[in-house]
């Protein structure tokens, strides 16, 4: 479900400089958990109905499902807006985390960390082309293919080129 994803996505980018110095185990929990995302059931029932839509009863199924996968049962009150709007966030949340592989740092978050974050997310288009060449490559190789086409490796080699750029960039004017 990708309701609101594009908005809990600004939602980290807005909130991450903040947590310079945090743990990286801990980074979903401080923005998802610390706090509720949304406060207020009037506040919330509208959220969920944002977009001339109803997307209450979908945001239900998926919490269901999920925590049905996750905790054997069903914890969350549906009949309570705000629980239903925060646990489909932090669900949401955990999504973008492993999307953009933000549960790869370890440690402290500096602010090259952060930086790093925000450049996956600025750079959304070229993070996942880079992945799924990535994923073919490794399709390949686990299927005993030992040579990998030319013309991938040059494409791999091109689109981190641009990353790497892309970062420098980003650093050199984050120093400035």
């Amino acid at each position: 479900m990708d309701y609101k994803k594009e908005e809990i996505k600004q939602h980290i980018i807005d909130n991450i400089d903040y947590l310079e110095g945090t743990q990286a185990n801990e980074l979903h929990f401080e923005l998802f958990n610390r706090d509720y995302y949304l406060i207020g059931y009037y506040a919330c029932e509208r959220w969920l109905n944002d977009e001339g839509l109803n997307n209450t009863f979908e945001a239900i199924n998926y919490i269901k499902e999920y925590e049905e996968n996750n905790f054997g049962e069903v914890t969350t009150n549906f009949s309570n807006s705000e629980e239903v709007v925060n646990m489909y966030v932090y669900i949401i949340g955990e999504e973008i985390f492993s999307e953009f592989d933000l549960y790869d740092f370890e440690g402290e978050l500096t602010k090259k960390d952060i930086e790093n974050i925000k450049f996956r997310f600025e750079n959304e288009k070229l993070f996942k082309d880079i992945r799924k060449i990535n994923n073919n490559r490794m399709k390949a190789l686990n299927s005993g293919v030992n040579q990998i086409n030319k013309n991938m490796m040059n494409k791999i080699k091109c689109l981190t080129w641009k990353m790497n750029n892309k970062r420098q960039l980003l650093l050199n004017n984050a120093q400035k």
